[in-house]
């Protein structure tokens, strides 16, 4: 049985174009096999092909400890809904645009940041420190709802709870509401 590298990459809706392999990372060139978008304005479908747009870089999970990026040439559609006739990027729910990653290789760096110091995970994973920030920012709550914590197992101040969280947590006045 064999598998394509289309499988192997778990993107839907994506072709591979081209792979190349070197001793620091692995390569690969994407198309989208869709020949439309979303129009931003009207929301509607936007088929007639006006150009292509930008090139983008995207990393990935790494492949035997190498880093793998994603290169992706996206089109631009022209809406014919629309009476000014707006041109929309072509792009997929598959990657962050914001990290530029896909959204798995975030999570993985998520996880990778549990017990970890940003600067420590920027540095393993050759990421740089403000994009890794931002996506803690956006993906993880920076407030905690201590009413929650009360009601889960009759948690109380410092119980069930690591040194570091019980110093924290008696910070703070709980009010069971």
């Amino acid at each position: 049985m064999s598998i394509s590298i289309e499988q192997l990459l778990n993107i839907p809706g994506v072709e591979v174009l081209k792979t190349e392999i070197s001793e620091r990372e692995i390569s690969f060139h994407l198309k989208i096999e869709s020949n439309y978008t979303r129009c931003h304005q009207c929301g509607e479908k936007a088929t007639e092909y006006y150009c292509d747009g930008e090139m983008l870089r995207l990393r990935q999970l790494p492949i035997f400890e190498r880093p793998v990026y994603l290169y992706l040439q996206t089109k631009r559609y022209r809406c014919l809904n629309c009476d000014d006739r707006p041109t929309s990027t072509q792009h997929g729910d598959w990657y962050d645009l914001t990290s530029h990653c896909t959204k798995a290789y975030a999570k993985y760096l998520l996880r990778e940041l549990v017990g970890s110091r940003l600067s420590d995970v920027a540095r393993k994973h050759e990421v740089n420190y403000s994009i890794l920030r931002g996506l803690l920012r956006r993906e993880v709550s920076a407030e905690v709802d201590w009413r929650e914590l009360t009601r889960s197992a009759g948690a109380r101040p410092g119980r069930n709870l690591p040194a570091q969280g019980a110093s924290r947590f008696r910070d703070h006045r709980l009010d069971p509401q």
